[in-house]
């Protein structure tokens, strides 16, 4: 049983920080967008 909690909690915890990540990455990705397309 404490096998099973200990892998639960860092699959949450790598949700959460892929989660992050993943935005992130989408705004870094919206403002290199964003600049070629200004000018």
């Amino acid at each position: 049983m404490n096998i099973l909690h200990s892998l639960v909690k860092a699959i949450i915890t790598f949700v959460i920080k892929a989660r992050f990540f993943m935005i992130l990455i989408n705004r870094r990705l919206e403002s290199l967008v964003r600049m070629p397309s200004l000018t």
